[in-house]
């Protein structure tokens, strides 16, 4: 399986950007359900965040903490990361949609 952060068909980034590419908060959803909630950096999942599988776990051992290059380095919530990330969707989706209907 590739990297979460790795585009596929269907899949689905919310967040923020820089210089085209995942930069910030953010989150990035598979087709299957599977998303990471997080920090990106440089267009890759790097700093803190949360995997949640497609059945809605995070995982054994949890998926959550400090990542770097895209794999878990420190284990411990990212709660407050989590919620920046979630923001930052929020704020991209309400962008897309006024864009959407400026283009209609």
């Amino acid at each position: 399986m590739p990297p979460l952060d790795v585009p596929c068909a269907q899949s689905v980034y919310a967040g923020q950007f820089v210089d085209g590419k995942y930069d910030g908060f953010g989150v990035f959803t598979r087709a299957n359900g599977m998303k990471y909630e997080g920090q990106f950096k440089d267009g890759k999942v790097d700093g803190e965040g949360k995997i949640t599988f497609e059945d809605g776990s995070s995982g054994r051992p949890r998926q959550e903490g400090t990542f770097a290059d895209r794999k878990l380095t420190t284990g411990g919530k990212a709660q407050t990361k989590v919620n920046e990330a979630k923001e930052a969707e929020k704020t991209a989706q309400e962008k897309a949609k006024k864009a959407k209907e400026l283009k209609a």
